[in-house]
């Protein structure tokens, strides 16, 4: 089997993960769970394994395997590998070095006790708990511990590939402040840009990007760090890397998001700066799924969702999501939660992420997400072929006067019909796949659908509606629906995957 690695497939970038087109249906578990191998197995994997994820996204935490300067421990990496082979799912590890939200909380104590870090600083010379990407030693020690733990894994797992890809720091950036005073602000900005950044050698930083000028100072410092440290790690082992993004909010202003960080105005700077980081991908809590998965998945011909929100709406974007882009992964956050009765939200955070609470109302999702993750798990290799060609045809409902869509298939129209919206619910959102002329398969949830001859002279009859799934082999049938139950062609709150044959009358 060859190394997890992405590859061009019909046009498409895909992950490939044992010799075969692999999308994560995944879920992560909370920030401090993979510190404790006993709280893995007691309180994450007995709830993960209910939602049918193929993958997990688990941190790894640098103060943890790099206790004192140059001498490494492992264990808990090791201790993760088995308990997902024992639970048959793959990993996507997490790397809390440097910067974790902004801040450097995850670095080893040696460390952020040294007296000659360099922390950033506020314009008025406050420092924050955040070490300046410009300190190009602590940059150094991070790749060194980076590099270490890619080859731990590559030697531990190589031949398994049970972890597929790395995230390589966490929501980068800096917070609480436009620029990091630490630099010299004036003389950053007069200089030249790097060659990577512009053709013409005599541009300095605030000539090309202006009023941005700081904003774009810091992107490509931070790009360079963390350049920096993936390459490392992928000279040990080269397994796909991504960074996460916070995302930029309609009238926020550098600080209040991190600064210099992955939005998608600074995206162009560390495309081209950090070309060792093979993915950016948006953590999406926001209401605005689609536009914001348009704007990140168009640069890069493919979509990495690692960390999404919780409520019954996260169920929609999944189903929506890997039917209407080149999806790699999807992952809701708190993977621990949904078959919890324990968990329970904490207002600090969210005010300090700046995120709805709404967004992690997790009550009533584990179970739709769980059959959703089912019933795409057999699909999934009829789905890396057919989606973004003619025979697929996603939809989601975009605000609430959103009343349906309008699917012309081979001799007859589709009507899909969008229940009514209120409260936590899924909205309306699914895709009909057209497997001949007269048959396609029905995916989604809260909707309904009117079928319509093309010639008003004539009605669609119905040759068979199935419940059921599919599997490599085919379609595997289920319930045959008829009488009351082919009253109408209808999904409900709780996913579901119909087979309909059709003729004409």
């Amino acid at each position: 089997m060859t190394t997890p690695h992405l590859q061009e497939l019909d046009g498409q970038t895909v992950l490939m993960v044992d010799d075969q087109p692999f999308i994560g249906l995944a879920a992560e578990c909370h920030n401090s769970s993979a510190s404790s191998t006993a709280y893995m197995n007691t309180k994450v994997w007995p709830r993960v394994s209910p939602l049918n994820i193929n993958t997990l996204l688990v941190p790894v935490y640098w103060e943890l395997v790099e206790p004192a300067p140059g001498k490494f421990d492992f264990s808990s990496v090791e201790d993760l590998i088995v308990g997902a082979r024992a639970h048959q799912v793959k990993l996507v590890l997490l790397w809390f070095g440097l910067w974790k939200n902004g801040l450097s909380s995850y670095v080893p104590g040696w460390l952020k006790a040294n007296p000659t870090v360099q922390y950033a600083q506020q314009q008025a010379g406050q420092h924050l708990y955040s070490i300046s990407p410009a300190d190009q030693r602590a940059v150094s020690q991070d790749a060194k511990a980076f590099a270490q733990l890619m080859a731990f894994i590559k030697k531990a797992d190589a031949e398994q590939s049970t972890v597929i890809m790395v995230q390589v720091e966490n929501e980068v950036g800096l917070l609480e402040s436009d620029f990091d005073y630490s630099v010299a602000k004036d003389q950053a900005l007069s200089q030249t840009l790097p060659r990577a950044l512009s053709q013409n050698p005599d541009t300095t930083w605030q000539q090309q990007f202006g009023a941005q000028a700081g904003e774009a100072y810091m992107a490509f410092l931070y790009a360079a760090a963390v350049q920096q440290i993936a390459a490392a790690g992928k000279a040990q082992y080269a397994l796909p890397m991504y960074v996460n993004a916070w995302l930029e909010k309609p009238l926020g202003r550098p600080g209040n998001y991190p600064t210099g960080g992955l939005t998608v105005r600074m995206l162009p700077i560390w495309q081209k700066v950090a070309p060792a980081v093979d993915l950016v991908a948006p953590d999406l809590y926001v209401p605005n799924f689609k536009e914001v998965s348009d704007a990140y998945a168009a640069p890069q011909q493919a979509l990495l969702v690692p960390e999404t929100r919780q409520d019954l709406r996260t169920v929609s974007n999944l189903i929506y999501a890997i039917s209407h882009y080149n999806l790699l992964l999807f992952s809701p956050f708190g993977a621990e939660d949904f078959f919890s009765q324990a968990a329970a939200l904490d207002e600090h955070v969210l005010k300090a992420v700046a995120i709805d609470a709404d967004a992690f109302d997790w009550h009533q999702t584990g179970p739709a997400l769980a059959r959703a993750n089912a019933l795409l798990a057999g699909l999934l290799p009829l789905l890396v072929s057919k989606r973004q060609t003619a025979q697929m045809h996603p939809f989601m409902i975009s605000q609430a006067a959103d009343r349906g869509r309008q699917i012309k298939l081979a001799d007859c129209e589709a009507q899909v019909h969008f229940l009514k919206q209120e409260g936590n619910v899924s909205p309306s959102a699914g895709f009909v796949l057209q497997l001949a002329d007269n048959e396609f398969l029905l995916f989604g949830v809260n909707l309904y659908v009117d079928l319509v001859a093309d010639d008003p002279r004539r009605k669609v009859g119905l040759l068979s509606l199935e419940e059921g799934t599919w599997e490599r082999d085919g379609w595997h049938a289920g319930r045959m629906l008829n009488g009351d139950e082919r009253y109408r062609i209808q999904i409900g709150a709780m996913p579901q995957l119909l087979r309909i044959r059709t003729h004409l009358y």
